[in-house]
């Protein structure tokens, strides 16, 4: 991605398959997503919150922090790939078969075939995205003022543009991270239930706004 060419509405979209899926009645091209004055949706951004362990605007902070350094759902599953790397099919089974716990078991299925991928690009584009929403949620919450998310994600799409060169790349990092995360690899989806998935919102806004994603960035 070129950062010169990256606009305004391009940096709030590195958030908006994940905003959808969280809050279907999201705006996309506004700068929270959310209504500040809409208690309920307050209500939904602290439920959500909660759920990561940020009760505070220097926890959310701290959060934006590691996940652009990919230090939380990149580095768990990056760790499980190496491990994974030079098994074969027949080893991998062996290896199942030694595993008791339901959720471990399920984490390993989901990450083997897509280990040479992870080792390779990571799941920075999905930590990235992350960010971008939990800054967007701190307009929500007033954590943040219009112009600190702006220039915050000035920074992010400096990061975003080193590492991607397509949208298509970075959405299908997110895909793939989204679907790591959603299995349990961090959150229970029971406790806060994704209303859309990622494909789908994917294509209501290919369709929705054809004007975005096409280019290169």
């Amino acid at each position: 991605m070129d950062f010169e060419s990256i606009t305004d509405q391009d940096r709030l979209n590195f958030s908006a398959l994940l905003l959808l899926s969280y809050f279907p009645e999201a705006k996309l091209d506004s700068v929270f997503g959310l209504d500040p004055e809409n208690e309920e949706q307050r209500y939904k951004v602290q439920k959500l919150l909660k759920l990561y362990n940020i009760g505070s605007s220097s926890e959310l902070r701290v959060i934006v922090h590691n996940y652009q350094v990919g230090d939380y759902a990149n580095a768990s599953v990056y760790r499980i790939a190496e491990e994974l790397r030079d098994f074969n099919e027949d080893q991998f089974i062996d290896f199942l078969s030694e595993i008791e716990s339901p959720s471990k078991l399920n984490k390993y299925k989901l990450i083997y075939p897509q280990r040479f991928y992870i080792i390779d690009k990571t799941l920075l584009g999905y930590n990235y995205s992350l960010s971008s929403l939990f800054i967007r949620l701190a307009g929500v919450m007033g954590y943040m003022t219009a112009e600190e998310i702006h220039l915050r994600h000035i920074d992010l799409a400096k990061k975003v543009a080193k590492q991607f060169d397509t949208w298509t790349a970075f959405h299908q990092n997110i895909l793939l991270g989204h679907q790591l995360f959603e299995h349990s690899l961090e959150a229970a989806p029971s406790i806060y239930p994704q209303h859309n998935n990622l494909w789908s919102n994917l294509l209501h806004i290919q369709t929705s706004y054809p004007e975005w994603f096409k280019k290169s960035v």
